[in-house]
């Protein structure tokens, strides 16, 4: 550890281990509940297991090792500048996540494109895409009152709270305040958004998850405020159970669900759109978030950590 908090390998050594557990639990319980045939269980119930381990994973484990490594929790999960931030920033992190959404799947289909010009490659990944995005239009698809508030919980609510103090929270706080010298925003940001987005296992979508990843870790860093990304996150997952409960059109829940590349032309058009959008949004929240004083607090942490380190260092070698 460097200034109390974990390094890059470590934290991605602890992204995996955390993944690791989060499946295994949930596999474990579903295999109780189901045996070997889970697909034959209940959507509400796999998401409601879903839920349970990715609390205990990604939430709970976190907390005890931030506790057992002796970090501050309002540091360590990003809560610092909770008192600092303004109803519109709050307000503001929507569009912009509704945005992100829409720049990744552009970015996506060029991905896409650039994968069909290897087809033997690309038909594999097709294959294995379509498993998971069958997967998430059956858990995200609910047919009963009693269902959409089950998923909307699972889907939307939970992960908000667990991969958001997980990731934006506990990954990304311990890789910028484990800078030497000084804090590393930029570094912790792109590592979180890619381990972010790996550990989603979508092949096809890899860069719109990349996209959504660096919007919600932007918005944590810019407010220290978990909250703000976790609205977001909350709001981009949401939406897509609420759609598909309110349309009940099997194409238009497809759409929502799946992985297509757009027509290059589409791709060029809705990216000249929506990036420009995205930035001006970026702009006036880099405005508004200005005057938050809680991200300095990196930056002190790692210069009180060194004057620490000197002064025991001159009492062990006086000169």
């Amino acid at each position: 550890m460097r200034n109390g908090y974990f390094g890059i390998f470590r934290s991605i050594a602890l992204v995996a281990m955390i993944a690791l557990a989060f499946n295994l639990l949930g596999g474990v319980i579903l295999v109780i509940l189901y045996g070997v045939n889970i697909k034959a269980g209940s959507p509400s119930v796999i998401v409601l297991v879903n839920s349970v381990a990715q609390l205990l994973m990604m939430l709970g484990l976190p907390i005890i090792i931030a506790r057992s490594a002796h970090q501050n929790y309002f540091a360590a999960f990003r809560l610092e500048g909770m008192s600092e931030t303004r109803l519109p920033v709050h307000l503001l992190a929507i569009p912009i996540v509704t945005l992100a959404q829409i720049v990744g799947q552009g970015l996506a289909s060029l991905w896409m494109i650039g994968l069909s010009q290897f087809p033997d490659l690309y038909s594999s990944l097709q294959a294995f895409q379509k498993t998971i995005d069958d997967m998430m239009n059956g858990l995200t698809t609910a047919h009963t009152t009693s269902e959409f508030v089950i998923l909307l919980f699972g889907v939307a609510v939970v992960p908000a709270f667990a991969e958001e103090s997980f990731f934006r929270g506990f990954i990304q706080t311990n890789i910028e305040r484990s800078g030497k010298g000084k804090s590393r925003p930029i570094v912790a940001l792109l590592i979180t958004s890619v381990l972010f987005a790996a550990l989603h296992a979508s092949p096809l979508e890899f860069p719109g998850l990349l996209a959504i990843g660096l919007a919600l870790g932007w918005l944590a860093y810019r407010t220290c405020d978990l909250r703000v990304s976790a609205l977001a996150h909350a709001f981009n997952n949401g939406a897509i159970v609420v759609m598909a409960f309110l349309l009940k059109d099997e194409k238009t829940v497809e759409s929502l669900t799946g992985t297509n590349a757009m027509p290059l032309s589409d791709t060029l058009s809705v990216l000249a759109v929506s990036i420009p959008l995205l930035l001006g949004l970026l702009y006036i929240f880099q405005r508004l978030t200005e005057p938050i004083e809680a991200r300095g607090n990196a930056d002190r942490v790692i210069a009180q950590y060194e004057l620490a380190i000197m002064a025991a260092e001159e009492e062990i070698h006086p000169l």
